[in-house]
Formats: structure tokens, sequence, C-alpha cells
């Protein structure tokens, strides 16, 4: 039996309504052990999240001294996003798909996206264009780049763009990098 909030109705006793109390009371527990710890548990983690679950909506309104955490749709999927207090800045938690694999991208608190990988960089002519797997939706604030053989050889940025960046270095070298965007 689910919760029903019209029972037990006004002018029944306890002893006659107590199987339509305890069936409320079964509902209860049900909804909440969803993503819970059991009230039953009798432990210091009862009632305690075990998950949290969120569906897309808009940006919720907040109080003072209150923050809103929500999923909100950003593009492709749901993202979290963390809403200041008085219905205060909306501020980004994740972007899209996140990868640790090379290359990948992952996304920093704030909306700044962070992506890496590796590259052959040139060391002649107008250098090496590298890709990367998804553009920068607005921005691409900057690029490093490693020598992956621990050399100190010379690498540098040639110029950046939301979509790539060109490289050029002092010899031929593998490099792996990392950009910063939005």
């Amino acid at each position: 039996m689910t919760f029903d909030s019209t029972k037990p109705q006004s002018g029944i006793t306890l002893s006659s309504g107590r199987a339509v109390v305890q069936a409320n009371f079964a509902g209860t527990e049900t909804y909440i052990a969803r993503d819970h710890v059991s009230f039953d548990a009798k432990s210091a983690d009862s009632g305690k999240h075990k998950a949290i679950r969120l569906t897309e909506q808009v940006a919720p309104a907040t109080l003072v001294n209150e923050l809103g955490l929500y999923a909100k749709d950003s593009g492709t999927e749901p993202d979290l996003f963390l809403r200041r207090e008085l219905s205060g800045a909306e501020i980004q938690m994740t972007a899209g798909t996140i990868s640790a694999a090379l290359p990948g991208q992952t996304c920093l608190p704030g909306g700044i996206i962070l992506k890496m990988g590796t590259a052959s960089i040139v060391s002649t002519g107008a250098g090496t264009t590298v890709t990367f797997g998804t553009a920068f939706p607005n921005n691409c604030f900057l690029v490093f780049l490693e020598p992956l053989d621990g050399s100190a050889k010379a690498t540098t940025v040639i110029s950046r763009a939301v979509a790539n960046f060109v490289a050029r270095g002092e010899n031929a070298i593998t490099v792996m990098w990392i950009a910063l965007g939005n």
C-alpha cells in the first residue's frame, strides 16, 4: 500500500484505525528507503542518503542562507548545477561527457573545461595543428605542453582556438597537452 494522507479519518479510534496507520507507516518506509538507509536499521546511519537522484529542472529560487543543487539540461544531457543564495549566481559543476582516457576532458566547478591528450609536434614550418575531440563551447583560454620524453626541449603554442591549437617544437617531439576553456 502507498501512503494515504486522508487516513486515518477524523473520528477513528486508534484501535479501529490501526491497520490503516500501519499501512501508512509501511508506505512511508518504502518511499523513504528508496534512496536512504532504512529507519528500521536502528543505526547511526538510519535515514541518511544512500544516493541522490535529480530530475532535470529549471534553476530553483533560493532564499537567504540557501544553496540549490539541481540537474539541468545544458545541451545533450543533464548536468549538475549549484545556485547561490537569493537566486544568485548559477554555477555549472559538470559539463557533458567526462573521460579520463586520452584524449579526454572533465569539468571543473564554475564551468571551466579541462581537455587533455598527446600529440606529435613538428619543428618546421607552420607547426602542427592539434584538434580537440570536441570544441570548447565558448573560449580556449590556454594550452600547456609537456614533453613526454622527459627532456627540456622547447615547445611553443603558436595559436589557439575553440576547436584546436597550433604548436611547434625545438625538435620533433611528442607532448602531453592540457587545454583550459569554457
